[in-house]
């Protein structure tokens, strides 16, 4: 199969099997996607950083934490109640689920580049070595970003799927690997809505208290993220020792299918940019075509029901309506790269996909700054429309960070970390001069 303008064809073999890949084997357009879906998934995600979590599915939360923190604090902040209900409304609608989607799917692509790697050399016994040892340091990594900064922490579940089953279904049929995709997300968002509606049926019976569908009274949390990070690490740990019970049951099987759908897409030559305009074309219209209304159409739906606490149900049913719009998105994305539009643009995703871990843990450590007690504290008090200005601005950081970044080094720092944990041995970090000029 003959590379054409965007390098689609995944190397097969290279010199080096025990090195990283490097800039000249990349495929631009898993970056620029990676990117993209990158930047898009701080939207929904900064909201956990600067409220209680209860604020992810119930705007009200950030009315009732600005009250709070007026009595307790004396902030003089009046609550954005019209802002805070439309922007909830668009990020809903706009964001959630779409993003952790095509973020997923890309770390399923990484699998098929990375046995691709490895298969013509018959080396496969040292790529899977390299595998579980790329994977086991990933959980280390999430691990301690989950525990030590922030229990939102996607990493953990990635490094889990990818040593568990990954690796052992990477060389099903495109088709095979669809079919079981499609089983395992349904299951997974299944059990999630499943756990949602006992949650809600439990509330209704008065055996628990509404709060507790979100971790506890937002008191609690407003206590802990306002004071010393020996109070923010307890109140996380608490969390995460449920998300760890609980969520292996139902999110595990989500992140499996998302990451063989992505698996499947690249082994079709749909990530890598292979297809034609055309195509792009139609997956963009159809997708979005179809995702927008199917989703606008449930959230409003759910809303007008009249039940109580619709968003807390509408996180589970987001992840299974909102397919084909992040396949939309995708769909969009690719089209504008091959046809070589916007290419500043393009060109400053790509970089920020190349650096995604790094940028990743950037907004871990920007948000948690910011807001943290032991930090800035501001904790509570920023509300939207502002969450939006403050989630461009580090758009912006992580787009300027890369750029610059890159010219003068091979990888992030996060990414240089891991791969010299991966390989065991200190990659090159600089890149090499530029040959002189005759």
């Amino acid at each position: 199969m003959a590379a054409g303008p965007d390098r689609p064809n995944i190397p097969d073999a290279r010199p080096d099997v025990s090195a990283p890949v490097g800039a000249r084997d990349r495929i631009q357009s898993i970056d620029v996607l990676r990117g993209f879906a990158l930047l898009g998934i701080l939207v929904p995600n900064i909201i956990s950083f600067a409220m209680p979590v209860g604020a992810m599915t119930d705007p009200q939360v950030m009315t009732q934490t600005v009250g709070i923190l007026s009595e307790q604090v004396g902030t003089r902040i009046e609550p954005h109640t019209t802002w805070n209900q439309l922007g909830y409304d668009i990020t809903a609608v706009g964001f959630t689920g779409k993003f952790m989607f095509q973020f997923a799917m890309l770390f399923g692509a990484g699998v098929i580049m990375y046995d691709r790697k490895f298969a013509a050399t018959s080396k496969l016994s040292k790529g899977f070595a390299l595998w579980a040892r790329r994977n086991a340091w990933l959980l280390a990594i999430g691990l301690v970003h989950a525990f030590g900064f922030w229990f939102g922490d996607i990493l953990v579940w990635y490094a889990s799927v990818g040593l568990i089953a990954l690796w052992w279904l990477r060389r099903l049929s495109p088709t095979t690997m669809l079919v079981v995709a499609g089983a395992s997300y349904l299951v997974g968002v299944t059990l999630m809505t499943g756990f949602s509606l006992f949650g809600l049926w439990a509330v209704s019976r008065g055996d628990i208290p509404a709060s507790d569908l979100n971790g506890g009274e937002p008191i609690v949390q407003i206590t802990a993220f306002t004071g010393t990070y020996l109070d923010a690490f307890l109140n996380r740990a608490t969390t995460l020792v449920f998300f760890y019970i609980v969520f292996p049951f139902t999110f595990f099987w989500s992140v499996l299918g998302l990451m063989l759908t992505g698996a499947a897409l690249t082994k079709t030559g749909v990530l890598t940019g292979q297809r034609s305009v055309t195509f792009y074309a139609w997956m963009s219209a159809l997708g979005l075509g179809i995702g927008l209304p199917l989703t606008l159409g449930f959230f409003v739906g759910l809303r007008a029901t009249g039940m109580d606490h619709p968003g807390f149900l509408w996180q589970s049913i987001a992840q299974l309506v909102g397919i084909p719009q992040a396949l939309g998105y995708t769909g969009l994305v690719l089209l504008v790269h091959k046809l070589g539009w916007l290419k500043p643009l393009t060109t400053a995703l790509a970089a920020v996909g190349r650096m995604a871990m790094t940028n990743y843990l950037s907004h871990t450590l920007i948000c948690t700054t910011i807001f943290y007690g032991y930090a800035l504290g501001y904790f509570g008090q920023v509300q939207y429309p502002e969450l939006f200005a403050l989630a461009g601005l580090i758009w912006l950081f992580n787009i300027a960070l890369s750029l610059i970044w890159l010219r003068s080094f091979r990888f992030g720092p996060a990414e240089w970390l891991w791969r010299s944990l991966t390989y065991w041995k200190l990659q090159p970090l600089r890149r090499p001069p530029a040959p002189a000029q005759p």
